[in-house]
């Protein structure tokens, strides 16, 4: 009875047909396992940070390309809404901020961190915005933190590699890091 109930209210939610919502899980569920496993390539290259511009970039890489399953697999649960919009271009202000005042020089990765920001960013705007079409979902409130928090361990990460490498601010890393995950 439990099952039928939330199956007909997926229905209801996403506008799917009785007999597509389970593909329709299985694709989301799939695309977000290929967005972690880049990104579990992407943890293994961030051990290079500070010791090989290569290997790390390869990391950006991997982390970029996670980042756009994480995308697609968001967009199919949820529809482009009006609030991922103004969630990005804030994100996108508060990055832009940071390397600004920072003054960081990120020539030695870019193009390839500039694209991985304007995709994290692009990520954590779409959770946000997810988890205010979900509103009072369990699922779309952890959504919505764990979006925004992998993006501000992000912005931790780039103040302690390119502006200030204090071990509190690597310890503040892995805290944003982990909660969001």
């Amino acid at each position: 009875n439990y099952a039928r109930r939330v199956k007909y209210a997926t229905c209801k939610r996403f506008g799917v047909e009785k007999e597509k919502i389970r593909l329709m899980l299985w694709a989301v569920l799939l695309t977000a396992a290929v967005g972690m496993l880049l990104c579990a390539g992407g943890d293994f290259y961030l051990q290079y940070i500070r010791r090989d511009v290569r290997k790390f970039t390869k990391g950006i890489v991997l982390f970029g390309l996670g980042q756009l399953c994480n995308i697609a697999a968001q967009l199919q649960l949820a529809a482009f809404h009006w609030s991922a919009a103004a969630a990005l271009a804030g994100l996108l202000t508060l990055a832009i901020a940071l390397k600004g005042i920072g003054q960081w020089n990120t020539s030695a990765n870019d193009p390839w961190l500039t694209i991985y920001t304007v995709l994290v960013a692009t990520t954590a705007a779409k959770s946000l915005s997810t988890a205010i079409v979900l509103t009072g979902t369990a699922g779309g409130i952890l959504l919505g933190a764990g979006g925004l928090l992998f993006f501000l361990s992000d912005m931790v990460l780039g103040i302690w590699n390119y502006q200030k490498p204090h071990i509190l601010l690597a310890d503040l890393n892995w805290l944003l890091y982990f909660a969001g995950q």
